[in-house]
């Protein structure tokens, strides 16, 4: 039920048809049809964020910003209830504990972590702009406005493992390392010779003029 929805809402956006039993290929497709109509980085995460938004009633979003501020407690149980309900979309995950920063200064350990063990969707993507632009960036923008939840997801490239903590806030754009990430060779949104360059995938966020001279020096 919940891929034929994400499905759905994708083919709405690209005006296109679905299969009579869409499945977890067709959201790849579809996905990859995000990156393709939306070249613009900032584009492809807008899109998300606004299907994520949509894909909730407006009182639905107010009520949990009402019900779950943040705290330990919410922090925790949307660690759990991440690893029960995103087992379809990213395979099989686990609680886990994470030093959370808390008011006054310091940190405290939490069992506010979901490890993802390795990632259906960058599995099948192979494609760390995908990951950041669809998935990632817009995740964590969705928790942060919508919800009043921090939320950080570290995507692991090698191991394709994931890390979602919540109550942290994830690092400004311009200063995550990850988008300077050359993409995998393998990228089907980028040209084989794009990849073998070194370069940031052409589907990643931008840096900076400034950021990015600092990391070339």
């Amino acid at each position: 039920m919940l891929i034929s929805f994400l499905c759905f809402k994708l083919a709405e956006v690209l005006g296109a048809e679905l299969p009579s039993s869409p499945d977890y290929d067709t959201f790849i497709v579809l996905a990859r049809g995000i990156q393709l109509k939306f070249p613009d980085p900032a584009d492809q995460r807008a899109v998300i964020a606004g299907m994520l938004r949509d894909a909730l009633p407006a009182w639905m979003l107010h009520a949990y910003r009402f019900v779950s501020p943040p705290s330990k407690f919410s922090a925790e149980l949307n660690a759990v209830m991440c690893a029960i309900l995103s087992d379809w979309l990213v395979g099989p995950s686990t609680v886990t504990t994470a030093e959370v920063p808390v008011a006054g200064g310091g940190t405290e350990v939490w069992r506010a972590a979901v490890k993802v063990e390795r990632c259906r969707y960058l599995e099948a993507s192979r494609c760390k702009g995908a990951c950041m632009n669809l998935c990632k960036v817009p995740t964590e923008t969705f928790f942060r406005e919508e919800l009043g939840m921090p939320l950080t997801l570290v995507p692991d490239f090698d191991d394709l493992s994931c890390t979602f903590t919540f109550g942290v806030e994830p690092a400004p754009l311009a200063e995550d390392p990850l988008v300077v990430e050359p993409c995998y060779y393998q990228c089907p949104a980028s040209s084989a010779a794009y990849a073998r360059s070194g370069r940031a995938c052409h589907t990643m966020p931008e840096l900076p003029p400034s950021a990015g001279d600092a990391a070339d020096a």
